[in-house]
Protein backbone atom coordinates (compact mmCIF):
# COMPACT_ATOMS: atom_id res chain seq x y z
CA UNK A 1 0.00 0.00 0.00
CA UNK A 2 1.63 3.48 -1.16
CA UNK A 3 2.23 5.86 1.68
CA UNK A 4 0.92 9.17 1.99
CA UNK A 5 3.30 11.56 4.40
CA UNK A 6 1.89 15.12 5.59
CA UNK A 7 4.29 15.15 7.96
CA UNK A 8 7.07 17.62 6.58
CA UNK A 9 7.02 20.11 9.43
CA UNK A 10 7.99 17.15 11.54
CA UNK A 11 10.75 15.98 9.29
CA UNK A 12 11.85 15.39 5.40
CA UNK A 13 12.52 12.68 3.06
CA UNK A 14 16.15 13.02 1.97
CA UNK A 15 16.07 15.19 -1.75
CA UNK A 16 18.41 13.23 -4.66
CA UNK A 17 20.46 16.29 -4.22
CA UNK A 18 20.74 15.35 -0.53
CA UNK A 19 21.48 11.67 -1.06
CA UNK A 20 23.96 12.56 -3.87
CA UNK A 21 25.24 14.78 -1.02
CA UNK A 22 25.56 11.94 1.08
CA UNK A 23 26.98 9.26 -0.87
CA UNK A 24 29.55 11.64 -2.12
CA UNK A 25 30.03 12.26 1.89
CA UNK A 26 31.80 8.79 2.36
CA UNK A 27 34.81 9.72 0.68
CA UNK A 28 35.01 12.82 2.35
CA UNK A 29 36.04 11.64 5.68
CA UNK A 30 39.50 14.02 7.11
CA UNK A 31 38.67 16.10 10.20
CA UNK A 32 38.86 19.58 8.61
CA UNK A 33 40.76 20.89 11.50
CA UNK A 34 43.74 18.41 10.38
CA UNK A 35 47.02 20.54 8.41
CA UNK A 36 47.40 17.88 5.92
CA UNK A 37 46.56 17.84 2.31
CA UNK A 38 42.55 15.61 2.98
CA UNK A 39 42.11 17.78 6.05
CA UNK A 40 42.36 20.79 3.89
CA UNK A 41 39.99 19.02 0.95
CA UNK A 42 37.42 18.41 3.97
CA UNK A 43 37.97 22.48 4.98
CA UNK A 44 37.60 23.14 1.21
CA UNK A 45 33.55 21.58 1.32
CA UNK A 46 33.03 22.77 4.23
CA UNK A 47 33.72 26.33 2.86
CA UNK A 48 32.02 25.47 -0.12
CA UNK A 49 28.49 24.45 1.78
CA UNK A 50 29.11 27.41 4.07
CA UNK A 51 29.15 29.84 1.02
CA UNK A 52 26.23 27.63 -0.77
CA UNK A 53 23.95 28.47 2.64
CA UNK A 54 25.23 32.23 2.57
CA UNK A 55 24.15 32.13 -0.66
CA UNK A 56 19.99 31.06 0.69
CA UNK A 57 20.27 34.19 3.03
CA UNK A 58 21.72 36.39 1.02
CA UNK A 59 24.51 36.79 3.22
CA UNK A 60 28.21 36.67 3.93
CA UNK A 61 29.65 32.92 4.14
CA UNK A 62 31.38 34.54 7.54
CA UNK A 63 28.05 34.62 8.99
CA UNK A 64 27.03 30.71 8.91
CA UNK A 65 27.68 29.15 12.09
CA UNK A 66 27.11 25.26 11.63
CA UNK A 67 24.96 23.66 14.70
CA UNK A 68 24.11 20.13 15.82
CA UNK A 69 19.94 21.32 14.79
CA UNK A 70 17.34 23.88 15.09
CA UNK A 71 17.54 23.58 18.95
CA UNK A 72 20.92 23.87 19.57
CA UNK A 73 20.86 27.24 17.36
CA UNK A 74 17.78 28.57 19.09
CA UNK A 75 19.82 27.64 22.68
CA UNK A 76 22.93 29.53 21.18
CA UNK A 77 20.84 32.63 19.85
CA UNK A 78 18.60 33.30 23.23
CA UNK A 79 21.37 31.93 26.22
CA UNK A 80 23.77 33.47 24.00
CA UNK A 81 22.12 36.29 23.09
CA UNK A 82 20.34 37.51 26.62
CA UNK A 83 23.58 37.80 28.38
CA UNK A 84 25.67 40.19 26.46
CA UNK A 85 23.93 43.39 27.94
CA UNK A 86 21.74 42.06 31.18
CA UNK A 87 24.81 42.59 33.40
CA UNK A 88 24.41 46.22 32.16
CA UNK A 89 21.52 46.69 32.30
CA UNK A 90 21.08 45.10 35.79
CA UNK A 91 23.88 47.50 37.12
CA UNK A 92 20.85 50.60 35.61
CA UNK A 93 19.10 48.92 37.79
CA UNK A 94 15.82 47.23 35.56
CA UNK A 95 15.55 44.10 35.13
CA UNK A 96 16.37 42.93 31.97
CA UNK A 97 13.32 41.75 29.44
CA UNK A 98 13.18 39.64 26.56
CA UNK A 99 10.11 39.87 24.22
CA UNK A 100 8.64 36.85 22.89
CA UNK A 101 5.62 35.53 22.39
CA UNK A 102 2.99 32.92 23.23
CA UNK A 103 3.15 30.50 20.35
CA UNK A 104 6.44 29.55 20.00
CA UNK A 105 8.63 25.94 19.43
CA UNK A 106 9.97 24.26 23.07
CA UNK A 107 13.11 24.78 21.59
CA UNK A 108 12.49 28.84 22.41
CA UNK A 109 9.90 28.73 25.03
CA UNK A 110 12.15 26.56 27.38
CA UNK A 111 15.56 28.58 27.36
CA UNK A 112 13.51 31.92 27.68
CA UNK A 113 11.47 30.30 30.90
CA UNK A 114 15.34 29.33 32.65
CA UNK A 115 16.19 32.79 31.63
CA UNK A 116 13.17 34.05 33.66
CA UNK A 117 13.66 31.48 36.66
CA UNK A 118 17.26 33.51 36.83
CA UNK A 119 15.17 37.07 36.61
CA UNK A 120 14.45 38.01 33.38
CA UNK A 121 11.60 40.02 33.09
CA UNK A 122 9.33 37.77 29.95
CA UNK A 123 6.55 39.42 27.50
CA UNK A 124 5.09 37.22 25.73
CA UNK A 125 2.98 38.50 22.73
CA UNK A 126 -0.27 37.00 21.75
CA UNK A 127 -0.34 35.20 18.58
CA UNK A 128 -4.41 35.44 18.50
CA UNK A 129 -5.41 34.44 14.55
CA UNK A 130 -1.96 34.08 13.91
CA UNK A 131 -1.47 37.48 13.91
CA UNK A 132 0.88 39.68 16.47
CA UNK A 133 -0.60 43.22 17.53
CA UNK A 134 1.53 45.88 16.57
CA UNK A 135 0.36 48.03 19.90
CA UNK A 136 1.02 45.64 22.22
CA UNK A 137 4.51 45.43 20.21
CA UNK A 138 5.01 48.68 20.81
CA UNK A 139 4.33 48.69 24.64
CA UNK A 140 6.61 46.06 25.54
CA UNK A 141 9.79 47.48 23.42
CA UNK A 142 11.34 49.62 26.42
CA UNK A 143 14.76 50.53 26.91
CA UNK A 144 15.49 47.73 28.86
CA UNK A 145 14.80 44.93 26.20
CA UNK A 146 18.11 43.12 25.83
CA UNK A 147 16.62 40.22 23.58
CA UNK A 148 13.59 39.82 21.57
CA UNK A 149 13.02 36.24 20.38
CA UNK A 150 10.02 35.49 17.73
CA UNK A 151 9.78 32.58 15.24
CA UNK A 152 9.00 33.08 11.64
CA UNK A 153 6.61 30.77 10.60
CA UNK A 154 4.89 29.11 13.46
CA UNK A 155 5.29 25.11 13.03
CA UNK A 156 1.51 24.08 14.37
CA UNK A 157 -0.62 27.16 12.66
CA UNK A 158 1.13 27.64 9.63
CA UNK A 159 1.50 31.70 10.40
CA UNK A 160 3.89 33.73 9.22
CA UNK A 161 4.85 36.54 11.58
CA UNK A 162 5.50 40.23 10.05
CA UNK A 163 8.73 40.40 11.49
CA UNK A 164 9.89 43.48 9.44
CA UNK A 165 7.38 45.40 11.14
CA UNK A 166 7.87 44.10 14.55
CA UNK A 167 11.62 44.11 14.52
CA UNK A 168 11.59 47.74 13.23
CA UNK A 169 10.07 48.61 16.25
CA UNK A 170 11.60 47.04 18.86
CA UNK A 171 15.08 48.17 17.28
CA UNK A 172 14.08 52.00 17.08
CA UNK A 173 12.52 51.89 20.80
CA UNK A 174 14.99 49.14 22.15
CA UNK A 175 18.71 50.30 20.02
CA UNK A 176 20.58 47.56 22.34
CA UNK A 177 18.04 44.78 22.09
CA UNK A 178 19.44 41.70 20.07
CA UNK A 179 16.96 40.02 17.93
CA UNK A 180 16.65 36.99 17.07
CA UNK A 181 14.27 34.47 14.66
CA UNK A 182 13.54 30.60 14.95
CA UNK A 183 12.82 30.03 10.95
CA UNK A 184 13.41 26.62 11.21
CA UNK A 185 9.63 26.35 9.54
CA UNK A 186 9.38 28.97 7.11
CA UNK A 187 13.29 28.54 5.77
CA UNK A 188 12.66 27.23 2.22
CA UNK A 189 9.70 28.12 2.31
CA UNK A 190 9.68 32.11 2.05
CA UNK A 191 12.24 34.23 0.85
CA UNK A 192 14.37 34.87 3.99
CA UNK A 193 16.71 37.83 4.08
CA UNK A 194 17.83 39.36 6.97
CA UNK A 195 18.60 42.61 6.15
CA UNK A 196 15.42 42.71 5.55
CA UNK A 197 13.52 41.74 8.38
CA UNK A 198 16.39 42.77 10.42
CA UNK A 199 17.27 39.67 12.42
CA UNK A 200 20.87 39.87 13.90
CA UNK A 201 19.90 35.84 14.45
CA UNK A 202 18.20 33.09 12.61
CA UNK A 203 18.09 29.64 13.30
CA UNK A 204 17.21 26.81 10.68
CA UNK A 205 17.20 22.75 10.78
CA UNK A 206 18.34 21.01 8.14
CA UNK A 207 16.12 18.07 8.67
CA UNK A 208 13.30 20.47 8.06
CA UNK A 209 14.24 20.89 4.12
CA UNK A 210 15.42 17.33 2.98
CA UNK A 211 18.62 16.82 4.80
CA UNK A 212 19.98 14.53 7.31
CA UNK A 213 18.98 15.31 10.86
CA UNK A 214 21.99 16.24 12.85
CA UNK A 215 22.91 19.41 11.26
CA UNK A 216 21.36 23.04 12.07
CA UNK A 217 22.79 26.35 11.27
CA UNK A 218 23.08 29.72 12.94
CA UNK A 219 22.94 33.06 11.03
CA UNK A 220 25.14 35.50 13.43
CA UNK A 221 25.09 39.46 11.82
CA UNK A 222 28.47 40.36 11.55
CA UNK A 223 29.51 42.58 14.51
CA UNK A 224 26.73 41.26 16.76
CA UNK A 225 27.80 39.56 20.49
CA UNK A 226 27.05 36.59 21.58
CA UNK A 227 28.63 34.04 23.92
CA UNK A 228 29.48 30.56 22.85
CA UNK A 229 27.11 27.89 24.03
CA UNK A 230 30.14 25.54 23.38
CA UNK A 231 34.06 25.51 24.62
CA UNK A 232 36.11 23.46 23.11
CA UNK A 233 38.61 23.88 20.42
CA UNK A 234 37.28 26.80 18.52
CA UNK A 235 35.68 25.73 15.70
CA UNK A 236 33.40 27.77 13.86
CA UNK A 237 35.35 31.15 14.36
CA UNK A 238 34.80 30.12 17.85
CA UNK A 239 31.13 29.70 18.28
CA UNK A 240 30.97 26.37 18.37
CA UNK A 241 33.16 24.02 19.49
CA UNK A 242 33.52 20.52 18.33
CA UNK A 243 34.55 18.88 14.70
CA UNK A 244 32.12 19.57 12.18
CA UNK A 245 29.57 17.48 11.23
CA UNK A 246 30.39 17.37 7.46
CA UNK A 247 28.21 14.76 6.15
CA UNK A 248 25.39 16.72 7.21
CA UNK A 249 26.28 19.99 6.47
CA UNK A 250 27.15 18.98 2.80
CA UNK A 251 23.73 17.41 2.91
CA UNK A 252 22.32 20.77 3.90
CA UNK A 253 24.17 22.78 1.39
CA UNK A 254 22.84 20.29 -1.41
CA UNK A 255 19.09 20.41 0.16
CA UNK A 256 19.24 24.44 0.48
CA UNK A 257 20.56 25.03 -2.83
CA UNK A 258 18.34 22.64 -4.58
CA UNK A 259 15.10 24.39 -2.86
CA UNK A 260 16.62 27.60 -3.31
CA UNK A 261 17.04 26.91 -7.12
CA UNK A 262 13.60 25.49 -7.53
CA UNK A 263 11.92 27.46 -5.43
CA UNK A 264 9.00 29.08 -7.63
CA UNK A 265 8.78 25.45 -8.86
CA UNK A 266 8.67 23.70 -5.71
CA UNK A 267 6.49 26.52 -4.11
CA UNK A 268 3.96 26.02 -7.19
CA UNK A 269 3.90 22.67 -6.24
CA UNK A 270 3.01 22.95 -2.99
CA UNK A 271 0.09 25.62 -3.51
CA UNK A 272 -1.65 23.07 -5.80
CA UNK A 273 -1.10 20.17 -3.47
CA UNK A 274 -3.07 22.56 -0.79
CA UNK A 275 -5.71 24.32 -3.12
CA UNK A 276 -6.53 20.36 -3.59
CA UNK A 277 -6.64 19.60 0.10
CA UNK A 278 -8.82 23.07 0.45
CA UNK A 279 -11.40 22.20 -2.38
CA UNK A 280 -11.90 18.42 -1.79
CA UNK A 281 -12.05 19.16 2.30
CA UNK A 282 -14.57 21.77 1.77
CA UNK A 283 -16.98 19.15 0.54
CA UNK A 284 -16.37 16.85 4.09
CA UNK A 285 -19.10 17.88 6.23
CA UNK A 286 -17.65 18.47 9.89
CA UNK A 287 -14.20 19.83 8.47
CA UNK A 288 -13.30 23.18 9.69
CA UNK A 289 -9.84 25.05 8.66
CA UNK A 290 -7.69 27.20 11.30
CA UNK A 291 -6.51 29.67 8.85
CA UNK A 292 -4.24 32.30 10.04
CA UNK A 293 -6.16 35.76 8.98
CA UNK A 294 -2.96 37.15 7.47
CA UNK A 295 -0.24 35.39 6.43
CA UNK A 296 0.56 31.70 6.33
CA UNK A 297 2.96 29.33 4.92
CA UNK A 298 1.28 27.32 2.12
CA UNK A 299 2.95 23.84 3.11
CA UNK A 300 0.74 24.06 6.77
CA UNK A 301 -2.70 23.53 6.79
CA UNK A 302 -4.24 22.88 10.21
CA UNK A 303 -7.92 21.72 10.47
CA UNK A 304 -10.43 20.56 13.02
CA UNK A 305 -12.79 17.69 12.35
CA UNK A 306 -15.86 17.51 14.44
CA UNK A 307 -16.30 14.91 16.40
CA UNK A 308 -13.37 12.90 16.40
CA UNK A 309 -9.89 13.45 18.74
CA UNK A 310 -6.79 14.20 16.63
CA UNK A 311 -5.00 10.64 17.90
CA UNK A 312 -7.75 8.61 17.53
CA UNK A 313 -7.83 10.14 14.05
CA UNK A 314 -4.16 9.79 13.51
CA UNK A 315 -3.73 6.00 14.51
CA UNK A 316 -6.64 5.19 12.18
CA UNK A 317 -4.93 6.91 9.05
CA UNK A 318 -1.66 5.30 10.20
CA UNK A 319 -2.81 1.93 9.76
CA UNK A 320 -4.31 3.26 6.40
CA UNK A 321 -0.64 4.42 5.40
CA UNK A 322 -1.28 8.02 5.74
CA UNK A 323 0.99 9.98 7.95
CA UNK A 324 -0.21 13.16 9.63
CA UNK A 325 -0.03 14.95 12.91
CA UNK A 326 -1.88 16.65 15.56
CA UNK A 327 0.99 19.24 16.06
CA UNK A 328 4.52 19.66 17.01
CA UNK A 329 6.24 16.27 16.91
CA UNK A 330 8.52 17.84 19.94
CA UNK A 331 5.74 18.79 21.69
CA UNK A 332 3.90 15.30 21.05
CA UNK A 333 5.31 13.53 24.22
CA UNK A 334 4.14 16.17 26.49
CA UNK A 335 0.81 16.33 26.19
CA UNK A 336 -0.82 19.42 23.69
CA UNK A 337 1.55 22.42 23.16
CA UNK A 338 -1.17 25.18 23.77
CA UNK A 339 -0.07 26.84 20.87
CA UNK A 340 -3.87 26.42 19.02
CA UNK A 341 -5.23 27.65 22.52
CA UNK A 342 -3.37 30.92 22.01
CA UNK A 343 -4.44 30.73 18.26
CA UNK A 344 -7.97 31.27 19.61
CA UNK A 345 -9.26 27.62 19.75
CA UNK A 346 -11.13 26.06 22.56
CA UNK A 347 -9.85 22.85 24.49
CA UNK A 348 -12.63 20.71 22.35
CA UNK A 349 -11.60 22.66 19.10
CA UNK A 350 -8.18 21.95 19.72
CA UNK A 351 -7.99 18.52 20.90
CA UNK A 352 -9.64 17.75 17.19
CA UNK A 353 -7.57 19.19 15.39
CA UNK A 354 -5.05 17.86 13.03
CA UNK A 355 -1.99 19.39 11.14
CA UNK A 356 -0.88 18.31 7.80
CA UNK A 357 2.26 19.55 6.47
CA UNK A 358 3.55 19.15 2.80
CA UNK A 359 6.38 19.09 0.60
CA UNK A 360 7.10 19.43 -3.18
CA UNK A 361 7.42 16.11 -3.27
CA UNK A 362 3.41 15.66 -2.51
CA UNK A 363 1.12 15.60 -5.20
CA UNK A 364 -2.31 15.97 -5.62
CA UNK A 365 -3.19 12.45 -6.22
CA UNK A 366 -2.39 12.36 -2.85
CA UNK A 367 -4.40 15.14 -1.91
CA UNK A 368 -7.32 12.94 -2.87
CA UNK A 369 -6.16 9.84 -1.45
CA UNK A 370 -5.93 11.32 1.71
CA UNK A 371 -9.75 13.08 2.05
CA UNK A 372 -10.54 9.58 0.77
CA UNK A 373 -9.04 8.10 3.37
CA UNK A 374 -10.34 10.47 6.25
CA UNK A 375 -13.78 10.01 5.27
CA UNK A 376 -13.60 6.41 5.56
CA UNK A 377 -11.58 6.36 8.91
CA UNK A 378 -14.48 8.69 10.02
CA UNK A 379 -17.36 6.29 8.98
CA UNK A 380 -14.80 3.26 11.09
CA UNK A 381 -14.42 5.86 14.15
CA UNK A 382 -18.12 6.62 14.22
Amino acid sequence: MKEIYFDNSATTPLSSAARAALNESADIYANPSSLHRLGFESQKKLEGAREAIAKTLYCDKSEIIFTACGTESDNTAILGGAEVFSAMLKKEGVPPRIITTDSEHPAVSEPVRILENKGFEVIRLSTKKGVLDMAEVTKAATKNVCLATIMHTNNETGAVYDLKSVFSVIRKNSPRAILHTDAVQGYLHSRIRPSVIGADLISISGHKVHALKGIGVLYKKKGVRILPFMAGGGQESGFRSGTENLTGILTLAAAAKDGFDNFDIYSERIRNVRNALISALSEIDGVHFNIPEKSFSENILSIQVEGEKSEVLLHKLSDMNVFVSSGSACSSKKGKSGVLRSFGLTDIEADRTIRISLSHMNTEEEAHFFCEALEKVRNKVN
